[in-house]
């Protein structure tokens, strides 16, 4: 089901809503789209088919600004949020959805208003974050820096279990801090570690090559993602905080 939904402040957003087959109420992943990659990119388009495929329900959506032509986000993802809260919001009411068994998850910069709302709703089960934004590329006369507490606060409180995905070669999650980061958490947190870029896209070869990494990273992406959100389902509320998370590296 597509349609748009409109936001408290009058934006309207386009809502893509996927159910499995049966008479529910399901489980649902809602997953927010990245700066610049939009709800129908491979990523996240595969992630949606794994997880619908494993009978949880996932509703995705586009940044209101991205229906401008020069849009940007807002200062602060203020009025991002307030688009995610209002899919959050939407999931609750529908009929279909089990409002006590929802997760968010995002894609860079909508992992990082993914993980807002996650950390402000404790009734929420679990978080993707994909391709998280753990490291500030090199600046000129500067060495990169871990920013993962700084974008995702509080992780060292937060027992509910993670999912955490990023590519080898990405300069906005440098595999070391995305570790390091995930080790914080005092809950379970798995990681993976694809071989690519942000885009989780193999950057050496020919464009057809580019194409068929994408493809096989978004497949492996929507494996594990459907995997995770299976297996928090699976063990309901029995998960138990872990000292360190459970790490998962695939590459070429």
């Amino acid at each position: 089901m597509t349609r748009t939904l409109t936001t408290p402040r009058g934006a309207t957003l386009p809502l893509r809503a996927e159910f499995p087959s049966g008479a529910g109420p399901f489980p649902a992943l809602i997953v927010a789209p990245g700066q610049r990659y939009p709800m129908d990119r491979p990523i996240l388009e595969r992630v949606a088919s794994a997880v619908l495929a494993c009978g949880v329900a996932v509703v995705r959506f586009d940044w209101a600004y991205l229906a401008e032509p020069a849009g940007q986000p807002s200062h602060g993802l203020v009025l991002e949020q307030e688009d995610m809260l209002a899919m959050l919001d939407w999931a609750r009411r529908d009929a279909r959805l089990a409002g006590d068994r929802l997760f968010v998850g995002g894609k860079s910069m909508g992992s990082v208003v993914a993980w807002r709302l996650f950390a402000a709703q404790p009734r929420l089960l679990g978080a993707l974050l994909l391709t998280p934004l753990c490291t500030r590329p090199a600046r000129a006369g500067e060495a990169a820096l871990a920013v993962g507490s700084e974008n995702y606060p509080g992780l060292g409180l937060e027992a509910r279990p993670l999912f955490l995905l990023a590519g080898d070669r990405d300069p906005q999650c440098a595999a070391a801090d995305l570790y390091r980061f995930a080790a914080q958490a005092a809950g379970p947190a798995r990681v993976a570690v694809l071989g690519g870029d942000h885009g989780l896209i193999d950057g050496a070869g020919s464009e057809a090559g580019h194409d068929r990494s994408e493809a096989r990273n978004a497949e492996l992406a929507g494996t594990l993602a459907a995997d995770f959100i299976a297996t928090v389902l699976r063990r309901g509320q029995a998960w138990r905080p872990a000292p360190a998370p459970r790490q998962v590296t695939i590459r070429r």
